[in-house]
């Protein structure tokens, strides 16, 4: 029951989401809101090796125009760039990952849809990877709905900015 502006800044705000556990992110140089470059990083516990890639991450601004700002969307595809400093040299680089959040006003809220497709690689078994996936997501979204209840008085005239889609900052409440 929140507006797509405040579902926006709980997904976006990056200076105080603790994101993933095990999680471990670097912005690549050249990197800019519009067109974030960024490698992340699993680190997993033994006997499995660490996972790693790079996405390319882009908000769909047609849509954005064409919906007449009713439906946000902030997408990703793997990149081939390398060169991230927290690369580690026995990591796995993940063969897919592409996805995204998707937030749309309907009724007397707004609908978040999170998609994402990955393969993993290595010797994990399918079954392991997808429920360790399920309880990161579920532990995520439960994150991102409470943090959307709050976002009013979170995202106050203290707080960094958090831009919309298109680049421009979003007021504070």
């Amino acid at each position: 029951p929140v507006s797509v502006t405040d579902l926006w800044l709980s997904v976006m705000d990056e200076e105080h989401w603790g994101g993933v556990e095990g999680l471990i992110e670097e912005r690549l140089p050249g990197s800019t809101y519009a067109d974030k470059i960024l490698y992340q990083r699993f680190d997993l516990p033994w006997p499995f090796k660490d996972r790693q890639y790079v996405l390319r991450i882009r908000n769909n601004l047609p849509l954005k125009s064409a919906s007449q700002d009713r439906c946000w969307e902030r997408h990703w595809e793997l990149s081939d760039r390398r060169g991230a400093k927290a690369e580690v040299e026995d990591g796995i680089w993940v063969p897919v990952n592409d996805g995204g959040w998707y937030l749309a006003q309907v009724g007397g809220g707004s609908l978040l849809v999170y998609h994402v497709r990955a393969v993993i690689g290595g010797g994990i078994p399918d079954e392991l990877a997808t429920q360790w996936s399920l309880g990161t997501l579920r532990g995520m979204m439960d994150d991102l709905v409470d943090r959307s209840q709050e976002v009013r008085q979170h995202y106050t005239a203290e707080h960094g900015p958090i831009l919309a889609p298109d680049g421009t900052e979003l007021p504070r409440y």
